[in-house]
């Protein structure tokens, strides 16, 4: 009897041991699922290994970013801003990035319609494709925008990056060179279309490196596909290159704010800045760090977005 007394007793300790452990190392996460309690369903773990949330307001499925820091070119205007290439030699800083969601998947046109109660579109009929054709007011700028309805924002541009490197350091989450199977992006027009300038350095690199004009994967038409078409990257994320340009919030200013640890760049530039490149860009405009402008009022075939949810 004693013996078991004992042996309870151990078992009894163990357990309390590893919960008090659990809660130990676990304790900010337990701390977030409580936060996100009231908007957000857990979903558990997806196969890249990061917590994933369905928004109850939109159904829209994000997955948890971990905060960290990123490298960020200085100086960046509205002139040099698409010419941008990895090894220009401008000079860094450091953005720390708080923990945000993103979504998983660019907004369908199914999600838009949940949320906004219309098509806007109605040519538009593939609920699994992108919703296309919106502007940043549509998205986010007016106060009857989509974010703004169902309390999300869209992206800063280095939470935008910070998801689609996934920890990488190469051009593409995939490596430094991109596949037709990889994205759905233009791998033929890379001559004509080549943003770097100057001759040597990454565009002579581009123009050799599909130099044989690869087609489309399984000879796919130039069009938006739907939405998680091509295999996620490291963290979970599908078609952060190619497809349709994701919106990012940022105006075109080289001062960049911390706040809340989003990174935003702030200023009161009309221009803002979209990430990702789109089904109609040739394979160096769909880079982990290609930036392009828009504005705020352009409704485009190509522009879609994906947003996030800031964790305060």
């Amino acid at each position: 009897m004693k013996q078991k007394k004992k042996t309870l007793l151990l078992l009894g300790s163990l357990f309390i041991a590893t919960v008090v452990g659990f809660i130990g190392v676990n304790k900010d996460y337990l701390i977030l699922r409580y936060k996100l309690r009231k908007e957000f369903s857990y979903l558990g773990v997806n196969e890249q290994g990061r917590p994933e949330f369905e928004h109850v307001k939109s159904g829209i499925v994000m997955i948890l970013v971990p905060g960290g820091e990123i490298v960020i070119n200085e100086k960046l205007n509205q002139k040099d801003i698409a010419n941008i290439e990895e090894d220009a030699g401008l000079k860094k800083r450091v953005v720390k990035l708080s923990p945000f969601l993103m979504a998983k998947y660019e907004v369908s046109q199914g999600v838009w319609k949940k949320v906004m109660g219309s098509d806007r579109y109605p040519q538009l009929q593939n609920v699994n494709q992108p919703m296309i054709y919106i502007s940043y007011k549509d998205c986010f700028g007016d106060p009857e925008s989509f974010c703004k309805k169902v309390g999300l924002k869209l992206p800063t541009e280095y939470q935008w990056e910070y998801a689609c490197r996934a920890g990488t350091s190469t051009r593409f989450s995939f490596g430094d060179w991109l596949k037709p199977e990889e994205a759905n992006c233009d791998f033929s027009n890379i001559k004509s279309r080549n943003p770097f300038k100057g001759e040597g350095g990454l565009k002579d690199k581009f123009s050799s490196h599909y130099s044989s004009g690869e087609k489309r994967h399984n000879k796919l038409k130039n069009i938006y596909l739907p939405c998680g078409s091509f295999a996620p990257n490291p963290w979970g994320f599908h078609d952060m290159h190619g497809n349709v340009w994701e919106l990012c919030i940022d105006t075109v200013s080289p001062d960049v704010s911390n706040k809340v640890g989003m990174g935003a760049r702030v200023g009161n530039i009309k221009y803002r800045i979209r990430r990702g490149g789109s089904y109609l860009d040739p394979v160096p405009y769909c880079r982990s760090s290609y930036r392009s402008l828009f504005s705020e009022d352009m409704r485009s075939g190509g522009n879609g977005f994906r947003p996030v949810y800031v964790i305060e």
